[in-house]
């Protein structure tokens, strides 16, 4: 009996020990992760998204005849929104609504940006001044021109101004003073100008060139263009630069050199201002009359082409790139669109067409927050929305339950709008934890077991 118990016992250890083994390879090995999925799912499944509308507001009547509001740009948290209308008028908004308005001099084109938090505004106005206000609705300082502005940006932090118009001058300002810190004649009406977020560089475009500055107005270089420039972007540190010109081409500069990088054509007219760029400057969308939207890597490589029906007139880009927005003219019906950075595949959309307003879908401006959450929209008729998007911010639940019942949970809520790798890095975050808990659950389990064991080898050895 003694030695059928001990042959019993010891043949019972290697078993012990392969079912120890199996526990912790099922415990330690990585679990996918509900978030990783989640974010991958929409964009590489093309899950259907939601747009949410959170408010409209209707700058100016349709029978006012200047309706249009060509120009929006919303706080990289999406808390406020500025606008500018035809209607002579600058709106700005937070998440509840219309805040406050201010009235210029003449009814005709008002070029809007917003700094990073949405304390500062600015705006270009065809009444030939820049105005600079605060989120209160504080006008800080107006400058004069002596002819009409044609663009105006600010930096994320809402340090520095850049503005330019029809009498052919580049302005680079201070929030402190209407004074230019500097300006420079381009020889041209300057049709767009950029900021780069860190205030470092200056980009500008007229019908024949595009011409770049650092922040103390040195002329870094010029590059001869073939024809108008109708879009800019610059990336937030200033290292890359794109453009768009009427003739299609498409340009691609570091800001070290006036080569570009690379060059494309498309099929049409780039729209105004019918470009963005990710803030490091990996990824590019552009617009065209085409009907197309073009979405390139820095490298030059075109990911994919989307078919809109119809222009498209405005893009915007979340700040790493993985949502992008359309505004269509002359489609059937004209939208906002949301796709993905891995996919031509319409994600969501919001129909911008009003009963009894003729081209009142028409999407004449658009931006997005820097998580893709929000999404503002101007239209031909006056009309401002605010979408809210589901891509942008997930609510995720992870539960799990262990063999003895024990469960454990973890409730976050954070935007999907992150890289790849930061997405691993937070879902390994959570996912540690819990194996951790596991871990030490089975260690306990298995260290009884052994200890029984031994207890009863003693006893048998005993007897």
């Amino acid at each position: 009996m003694k030695d059928r118990l001990e042959k019993s016992i010891f043949l019972m250890f290697p078993l012990l020990l392969l079912l120890m083994l199996g526990f912790s390879l099922a415990v330690v090995s990585p679990q996918p992760s509900s978030r990783a999925d989640t974010y991958l799912g929409i964009q590489v499944q093309n899950q259907v998204a939601e747009l949410t509308l959170i408010w409209e507001y209707n700058a100016s009547p349709y029978s006012a005849g200047y309706p249009q509001v060509e120009s929006v740009a919303i706080s990289d948290d999406g808390s406020y929104v500025i606008a500018g209308s035809y209607d002579a008028n600058v709106y700005f908004f937070d998440r509840s609504g219309f805040l406050w308005n201010f009235t210029t001099l003449r009814a005709y084109r008002q070029a809007v940006a917003i700094s990073e938090n949405g304390s500062y505004a600015v705006c270009g106005s065809m009444d030939n001044h820049v105005y600079l206000f605060d989120k209160d609705g504080n006008l800080i300082w107006d400058f004069a021109s002596s002819k009409n502005i044609l663009c105006a940006d600010i930096s994320a932090d809402g340090r520095y101004i850049v503005a330019g118009g029809e009498d052919t001058m580049l302005y680079f300002f201070s929030k402190e003073s209407s004074t230019a810190l500097w300006s420079s004649p381009l020889g041209g009406y300057v049709w767009r100008c950029k900021v780069s977020g860190d205030g470092s560089y200056v980009v500008a475009g007229t019908e024949a060139l595009i011409d770049v500055y650092d922040r103390d107005g040195s002329e870094l270089w010029w590059c001869d263009t073939d024809s108008s420039v109708k879009a800019l972007a610059i990336s937030h540190d200033g290292e890359y630069i794109a453009a768009g010109l009427a003739n299609g081409t498409i340009l691609f500069f570091s800001v070290d050199s006036n080569s570009p990088l690379w060059t494309y054509t498309v099929g049409g007219a780039v729209c105004e201002e019918a470009i963005a760029m990710s803030d490091d400057g990996s990824y590019i969308i552009v617009g065209s009359r085409d009907g197309k939207a073009y979405l390139f890597d820095k490298d030059g490589n075109l990911l994919w082409t989307h078919e809109a029906g119809g222009w498209v007139y405005e893009v915007a880009m979340s700040s790493d790139g993985s949502y992008i927005a359309l505004g269509t003219v002359f489609a059937s019906p004209d939208r906002v669109v949301v796709l993905g950075k891995y996919s031509n595949v319409t994600l969501a959309t919001f129909e911008t067409a009003k009963p009894g307003e003729d081209y009142s879908g028409l999407v004449l401006s658009l931006d997005m927050s820097a998580d893709g959450r929000y999404i503002v929209a101007g239209t031909y008729t006056g009309w401002i929305y605010l979408l809210e998007s589901s891509l942008g911010a997930t609510t995720t639940t992870t539960t799990v339950t262990t063999v003895s019942t024990v469960t454990v949970t973890s409730t976050t809520t954070e935007t999907v709008s992150v890289t790849e790798t930061e997405t691993e890095t937070e879902t390994t975050t959570t996912t540690t934890t819990v194996e951790a808990l596991g871990t030490a659950f089975y260690g306990s389990v298995a260290v009884i077991i052994v200890l029984a064991i031994a207890v009863l080898y003693l006893l048998a050895r005993r007897s």
